[in-house]
Parts: C-alpha cells; structure tokens; sequence
C-alpha cells in the first residue's frame, strides 16, 4: 500500500504541477492584456506618426545627402563659393545688405542694396520670410551668419511631413505612407534645387497645396481648409513669387470643384477674396509690389522645358566657375539613362522623374492594356470627371512651362507667334519650366498609390514589394548626382575658398575707409559682382550693385548716371569706392578725369578700382597693380 501511495505520488505532484503552469500562463496571460491596454495609450495616433515619421525622415534624408556642414551657420565659404552656379551667392549677399539695413515697411526691403533706392531681397532669392525672422535675431546672432543650411533642412522635413499626410488620404499603412514619403524626399527636381536656388526647393508648397485639395474634395466641402490656404498663399509668395501660380491656382480647382458642387457662389467669391488678400499682404510685406523691376519680357520662351525633361537626365551644372567638377558643364541624374540634347536655357527646366518612376510608370501601362476587364477606361473617365477643374490646371501648367516655342532635344520644332502684351504678361514667371512642378508630383502620387492599390492573391504584400523594389531603383539611380552633392558638401568645398576674387589686403584696408561699394557697370556682372556684395555685406557698406533677378535698368542707369557726371566734374566722393568688372573701355576713359592727387586707378584681383586717396594708402598689395604701372607693362 505503501508502494503505491509512492507509486502514485510522482502522477500527483505531475498533475499538480501542471495545474499551476496553466494557471500561472492563465495569470501571464491576463497580465499581458492588462499590460497591452496600457501601452496602448502610448501607441503612436496615425496624425502623430505622420508628423514624427516626416520630421525623421526628412532630417535623415538630407544628413544623407549633404552632411552636417550646411548646418554651420558661421560656415559660409561652401555658398561664397558658389554651388554649381553663383546664384546662392547672390541670395547670401541679399541676406548680408538686408541684415545690415535699418528696418522699414516693407519689412523685406533692403536699403543698403541699390543704395539710395533700396530693393526687396525677394528679387536676391534671399527667401525673405525666413530673412525677416532671422533679422529679428540679428543682435544675438553670430558676426557671420547664413541660414540656407537651416532652411534646406527644414524643406526636407516640411516636405516628408507633407508626404506622409498626403499619402496617408489614400492608405493607412504605415509602410506604405514611409515609403512613399522617402520617394518624394528623393525627389529629383527638389534636390536639384536645394543650395542652387534654395527658395526654389520649398517643394512642400506644392505638395501641402495638393494635400489641402484632396483633403477637402474627400469631405465633400464640407470643411474647405479657407485659413490653412491663406497660409500657405501668404508663405508661398514670401518665400518665391514662383510659387504662387502653383498654390493659388491648385485652391482655385478647389474652389471651382466646390462651386460645381455646392453651388454655394457667396462662399466661393469670399474664398478667392481672402486667397487674393493673403496674397497681397504678403507682397505688400515683402515689398515685391511696392518696387518697381521690369519682367522678363525677352526671356519668356528661353527657359521654356523641352519635351525630353521628364526623362533626359541631366540639369544645370557648372556655368560660371571652371572649378567645379561636373560632367561636360551638366550635372547627371542616372546611372543607366543616356543624356538627351537642350537648346537655349533648357537647362533650368529640370524636370526628371527618375528611373524608379518611369519604369512604374511603363509598368502601369502595359498592366492597364494587358488587363482584359471591360471598362477598364471607366475609372481613368470618373477620375477626370471628379476631378476636372484640377486637370485643368495640369493643361494650363504644362503648356506655360512648354511655352509658345517648342523645343525638342536640340532642336526647335515649332514657335508661336502670341501677342507683345500676353508675352510681357508671361516674362513675368520667365523660368516657365517651374510651373510644371505640381504636375510632376501629381505624377509621383499617382504612380504610388497605383501601386498600392494592386492586390493578388496574397494582399498588400506584392504592392509593398512593388514600391519598395521603385524606391531602391529610384535611388540608386540617380548616385551620380547625390554622390556630387555628398562629395561636395563633405569635402574641401565647404572648407576652404575655390574663388579668391577679393584675396588681396587691398579689400581689408579699404573696408574701414569707406562708406559705400559703387559698381559702374549698368549690366549685370554674375559671380563677380556677387562677390563684391558679399564683400560690401560682411564690411557693413552700402552698395549701388545690380543684385537682381529683375531690374528696374531705368532707375539704375539714372543713378550710375549721376555718379559718372560727379567723377568727370572732379566731385569725387572720399567715402566712395569705385569698381569695374568688365568694361575695361569705360574704366581707361573714367581715368582721363581722375585726378591723381585724389584718387589712384587700379587693377585688384578681378576688378578695377577707382581709389579716393586716404591717409598712409599703401601700394604694395599682392594682386595689385596701378593701371599706369599695368599701362607701361603693355605697352
């Protein structure tokens, strides 16, 4: 009996045990749902993930592409320098001649640039939005200072964040929405334009503009987004009037589609009232419509986008300094694609798709024509129908970046003759090729939500692997360019001068002896004349300089006009420095007046000066040479 009480002892202690596992996973188990319910409070809301997973994927994608360098804000040799063309150059010496003026209305109007008259920095490129809240900052900031670094970084975050929340309109996976956003963060036109023209990379204009217009249209109106429009439209122009057709023209479709729908003409009329205000205002503020230029009139048609953008490969390179490496003048976007021909100012129309995108795009197609359903056009025909007004738009912003003369490679296939009035009217947006921008990311959208909405048989996983397989082509694609960019912003371009056009001490003697900069050349001198107003800038003089990419030529010529009387008279100003760039002619005739008890003529690195004579001038600069000196030399 004993035995078998410890036979059976063994089985009991077994069944014992077992029942306490089970309860013990019981417990676990419930603790484990208790423990669920609470993290899930802490969960992420789909709005928070959106606004987190923009902000971290914009940031990473720049520190990508460029590093930390542009981030420097007392580092300015990179921009000095000039990046693939010198107009960053000139947005930097706007920001310096605007920084150093005494506030005035409008806010965004520099005094010491075209001095007397003053300018607004908008027409510098000098994003003056972000110019006038730094100037608040001014007297606590560093001596040298530049925010393009600042800003890029903040379009890359800006523009992830646009992303996530436009794609997160058409599906709510999370995957999806971060993968479609690294797309657009790789955005070839936006890249192309970050340090280039930074005002001309806030492509998060564009895609917040979209965003609102889908936004509102799956509402059905009944929420119509008037003040986040008016934001924006205020924004776009005091960042680059360049935007404003693009923002104001996507609210119009929504506008119209509204009105088509609602028939609510009262609040259609207020819409595009308060729209139109903001746009005002802005210009108003930043002094774009209170200062006169003269528009693009000759150039409208120049800088017209060839019918080869979305897939030749190549935008603009190196066309001012010799120093920077790029392939034949261009910049190359595809490791695979061959570059296509341009004519005239092709080049500024930048509009390349990228590798991943037009195989998506060629994958849709075949799949649309291969498909046997009957009505499959149905869909395309109700897209267009709902969304007429906005197609609209994308007709009327393609034909204006195409322009009335049509280029093809390097050949002009076709010219319209339009009328003098409606020419000068469009030489006010002369870089028409921009204004394809919004289509260009209408196409990106629809090429990733295409792709998402294929479904086999095993769900959303082959669109996933669809769109992740067109990201890495994307990407790896276009190394050719990221990797200049990379390589130029994390080498010796950002750490020391490649332009050494104001090297001599000459400039630093003169700095404390002088007032004011006065360039005596009416036309515009490029890279040089930037560097002189970078030079004028950091010294806190004033300068007479034609920055802009208008020009009022009438108010400028009567002022070079008046200095050149004052010379030939003999009233030559002591706290005035004269300069030519170019015009070695008109440099060698001023002489003839120049007596030389007041002032000495002279060649200094790239320039030549007229000198008013001050006390303990010296003579034995490197880089200079007086002109009668250089007169005796060659002759």
């Amino acid at each position: 009996m004993r035995d078998k009480q410890k036979a059976e002892a063994p089985s009991g202690k077994t069944a014992f045990d077992i029942s306490q596992l089970k309860e013990l996973l019981l417990s676990f188990k419930k603790l484990l749902i208790k423990q669920g319910a609470r993290l899930e409070r802490f969960r992420l809301s789909q709005a928070a993930f959106l606004l987190l997973c923009g902000t971290l994927l914009g940031a990473v994608s720049f520190l990508i592409i460029y590093g930390t360098e542009p981030l420097n804000v007392s580092n300015d040799i990179w921009i000095i320098n000039g990046h693939l063309e010198p107009d960053i150059t000139q947005a930097y010496a706007g920001w310096l001649l605007f920084r150093n003026s005494p506030w005035q209305w409008p806010l965004g109007v520099a005094r010491d640039l075209l001095y007397p008259t003053g300018h607004s920095i908008a027409f510098t490129d000098s994003i003056p939005l972000a110019a006038i809240i730094f100037k608040l900052f001014s007297p606590i900031l560093p001596k040298d200072f530049q925010y393009f670094g600042i800003y890029s970084l903040l379009c890359f975050i800006l523009q992830g964040i646009a992303a996530c929340k436009l794609l997160n309109l058409f599906r709510k996976n999370r995957l999806f929405i971060a993968m479609g956003a690294v797309l657009f963060l790789f955005s070839p036109i936006m890249i192309e334009r970050s340090f280039r023209h930074p005002s001309l990379s806030s492509h998060w204009l564009i895609l917040f503009a979209i965003y609102l217009y889908f936004k509102s249209k799956k509402s059905g109106y009944k929420r119509t987004y008037l003040w986040q429009y008016m934001v924006l439209n205020f924004a776009a122009f005091a960042i680059s009037p360049y935007f404003v057709p693009i923002t104001f023209g996507i609210m119009a479709a929504a506008v119209c589609d509204d009105f088509r729908y609602n028939r609510k003409w009262k609040r259609a009329a207020i819409y595009l009232a308060l729209n139109t205000l903001a746009v005002v205002l802005s210009g108003l503020t930043t002094g774009i419509l209170l200062v006169e230029g003269e528009s693009g009139t000759v150039f409208y048609g120049t800088y017209s986008m060839n019918l080869n953008a979305l897939f030749n490969p190549t935008s603009c390179g190196n066309i001012v300094w010799a120093s920077t490496p790029t392939s034949s003048g261009n910049l190359i976007w595809s490791k695979l694609l061959m570059v296509h021909e341009q004519i005239y100012g092709n080049y500024d129309s930048f509009n390349y798709l990228g590798l991943g995108v037009l195989a998506a795009m060629v994958f849709l197609v075949i799949s649309f024509v291969a498909c046997p359903k009957k009505g499959k056009a149905a869909p395309i025909k109700s897209f267009l129908n709902r969304h007429v007004f906005l197609a609209v738009i994308c007709i009327i912003y393609t034909l204006f970046a195409i322009t009335n003369v049509v280029t093809f490679n390097g050949k002009e296939i076709g010219a319209v003759k339009l009328p003098e009035a409606f020419i000068k009217l469009c030489g006010t947006f002369q870089a028409s090729g921009r204004m394809f921008y919004p289509v260009f990311y209408l196409i990106f959208l629809t090429v990733i939500v295409k792709l998402a909405a294929i479904k086999i048989k095993h769900g959303t996983k082959p669109a996933l692997a669809l769109l992740a397989l067109v990201l890495l082509i994307q990407i790896w694609d276009m190394q050719p360019a990221l990797k200049f960019k990379h390589d130029y912003f994390t080498g010796d371009n950002v750490k020391q001068k490649n332009i050494n056009v104001v090297s001599s001490s000459f400039w630093e003697d003169c700095k404390d002896k002088y007032d004011m900069v006065i360039n005596l050349e009416l036309e515009r001198s490029g890279g040089y004349s930037y560097i002189l107003a970078v030079y004028a800038g950091k010294n806190h003089l004033k300068l007479n300089e034609n920055l802009f990419a208008r020009n009022n030529y009438e108010a400028r010529k009567k002022l070079l006009d008046a200095e050149l009387a004052d010379i030939k008279s003999g009233n030559i100003d002591p706290k005035k420095l004269y300069v030519f760039i170019h015009d070695k002619d008109s440099f060698n005739e001023l002489r003839t007046y120049i007596d030389e008890d007041k002032a000495i003529c002279a060649y200094v690195d790239a320039y030549m000066v007229i000198a008013p004579r001050y006390e303990g001038m010296r003579y034995d600069y490197t880089e200079f040479t007086l002109a009668a000196d250089r007169d005796a030399q060659e002759g």
